[in-house]
């Protein structure tokens, strides 16, 4: 019952994995500090499973091609069980911030290299260095490679519906589950909401900058709730 513990107090606990534990991508771990996230309670073998996410010193230890297999995940380990763990003492506390900032520095350096060269290169642009918000980022960029209002094409409407609607795209309404959301009008003056990952720009260098947001937007595994 000790991980229904965990869960009910709410207090940190820092463990090290104490024995060669890999994972699917031979990443050896052995040695790797993190904290517990989550804990559970294997039905069948009664067994403590945790969920550990790992330091900021234990993550400037993972070999890049572990975070080019894993993505986005790479610095949360699951279903470790007791037995490979041992708890120690919390290393140097690092801000909220400073922790993201290693977060998405490795894993736009290494993990997007699943992507074609030219355009890895091209995001890292965008995303590097990690200074305010990503979806910040991504508005200054847009601000000087996607001017408004432009041509596009998008998906129809109407559900189950294979047609395009040709679309005036005039102004960005916000962000929702990391993918812009975009004011859209029709030649009849009908009004849409549009995500800007579902629009085709009519000039080939927006469809660029917007197919690089996709690319991106997939690799995270963002997709926008009903």
């Amino acid at each position: 019952m000790f991980s229904l513990f965990i869960l009910a107090c709410g207090t940190t606990h820092v463990f090290e994995i104490i024995t060669n534990w890999e994972t699917g991508a031979y990443q050896n771990l052995k040695g790797f500090k993190g904290t517990v996230t989550k804990a559970l309670l294997d039905a069948e073998t009664e067994e403590a499973l945790y969920y550990i996410r790992l330091s900021t010193s234990s993550l400037s230890k993972i070999d890049p091609s572990y975070i080019t297999e894993t993505g986005p995940s790479f610095n949360v380990l699951i279903d470790i069980e007791e037995g490979f763990l041992a708890k120690t003492t919390p290393g140097r506390k690092v801000s909220e911030a400073e922790e993201q900032a290693i977060y998405e520095t490795l894993l736009y350096l290494h993990g997007l290299k699943i992507l074609p060269k030219a355009q890895h290169e091209r995001l890292l642009s965008i995303l590097l260095p990690p200074t305010g918000s990503v979806e910040e980022r991504w508005l200054d960029y847009f601000e000087e490679y996607l001017p408004l209002p432009f041509k596009a094409v998008m998906d129809s409407p109407r559900p189950h519906s294979m047609e395009k609607t040709k679309v005036t795209v005039g102004v960005c309404l916000g962000f929702r589950s990391g993918i812009p959301l975009m004011g859209c009008e029709d030649a009849k003056g009908n009004r849409y909401t549009a995500a800007l990952t579902a629009l085709q720009p009519k000039q080939p260098a927006l469809r660029r900058v917007v197919n690089d947001l996709r690319a991106w937007a997939d690799f995270m595994e963002y997709e926008l709730e009903p």
